[in-house]
C-alpha cells in the first residue's frame, strides 16, 4: 500500500491516473500519440524510471491527446505540470515545443538570446530562435515585468563573481537601459554581449561610463557613453546546485 501511494506522487504515476481518467488503454494512447504500440509507450508508466518528470517531447505528444478527456475534463496544464522541464530549459522555437496550441496558463514565454554574454568578452547573438518558459507569478507580479520586454541569456566567465557565476541564467529587462541608477547590465561593447555593473562618470562630457567587475582579479573599464550599447538592466538570475 504504502509503495502503491509513493508511485502514485510519481510523474509517472500521475500519468497513469490521467490515462485512465481520459478512459483510455495503454494501446488506445499510444496509438492516438503516434506510436507503434503500447509497448512504446509503458516504460512512461514506470515510476522507477520516470520519478520527477516525462521528456518535453512526450509532453508534446500527450497535450495533442489528453486535454479535454475524461471527467471532470483534463486540463493542458494538468499534463504539463508532468512535465521534467522547468524555467531554464531552452526550446527551439520551430520544433513547437513552448507554443503548443492548447494554452498554458501559468507560464509566459520569454526569449532565450542563442549565445551567452561574457563576464568578460562575450558572443554575437547568432543562431537558432529559442524560448524559455518562467511562470506568470514571477514575471508578473515579482519582477513587475511583461514577457515581451525580458530577454533571457546564459553567463559566461567569472569576472562578475560572486554576484553572477559561469553558467548563470539571467533575465534583463529591455525597458531599462539608463545607467541613472547604477546597476548590472547587459551591453553590446562593440565585440560581443558582456554583463557589467555600469555606472555613468559624473560630469563627463562627452558622457562617460564605467564597467565595473564584481571580481577585485579584474580591472574597470571605462567608454564613451554613444561606443557601447546597453541591452537593458538584469533583473533576476537562476543557478544549478
Amino acid at each position: 500500500m504504502f509503495m502503491n501511494k509513493i508511485a502514485k506522487t510519481t510523474a509517472a504515476g500521475r500519468l497513469r491516473d490521467l490515462r485512465e481518467r481520459a478512459n483510455l488503454s495503454m494501446e488506445g494512447i499510444a496509438t492516438a500519440m503516434g506510436y507503434a504500440g503500447a509497448s512504446s509507450y509503458q516504460r512512461y508508466e514506470n515510476p522507477e524510471d520516470f520519478e520527477a518528470g516525462l521528456p518535453l517531447r512526450f509532453i508534446k505528444r500527450l497535450l495533442e491527446v489528453l486535454p479535454g478527456r475524461g471527467s471532470p475534463p483534463i486540463s493542458p496544464k494538468e499534463v504539463w505540470d508532468l512535465c521534467e522541464a522547468q524555467m531554464t530549459d531552452f526550446l527551439p522555437a520551430e520544433e513547437g515545443l513552448i507554443a503548443p496550441e492548447t494554452p498554458i496558463p501559468d507560464y509566459v514565454k520569454i526569449r532565450q538570446i542563442p549565445t551567452y554574454a561574457g563576464l568578460g568578452g562575450g558572443g554575437n547573438g547568432d543562431g537558432d530562435e529559442m524560448y524559455v518558459l518562467f511562470p506568470r507569478h514571477l514575471v508578473e507580479s515579482e519582477l513587475r515585468a511583461h514577457a515581451e520586454n525580458l530577454m533571457a541569456i546564459q553567463l559566461r566567465g567569472d569576472s562578475m563573481s560572486p554576484t553572477l557565476l559561469h553558467g548563470d541564467q539571467i533575465l534583463f529587462d529591455t525597458r531599462d537601459k539608463m545607467p541613472t541608477m547604477p546597476g548590472i547590465f547587459v551591453l553590446w561593447d562593440g565585440d560581443g554581449m558582456v554583463c557589467k555593473r555600469v555606472e555613468k562618470v559624473p560630469r563627463s562630457d562627452p558622457p562617460r561610463v564605467r564597467l565595473l567587475p564584481d571580481n577585485p582579479a579584474y580591472s574597470t573599464d571605462e567608454a564613451l557613453a554613444e561606443e557601447i550599447s546597453i541591452m537593458g538592466r538584469v533583473v533576476w538570475f537562476g543557478r544549478r546546485l
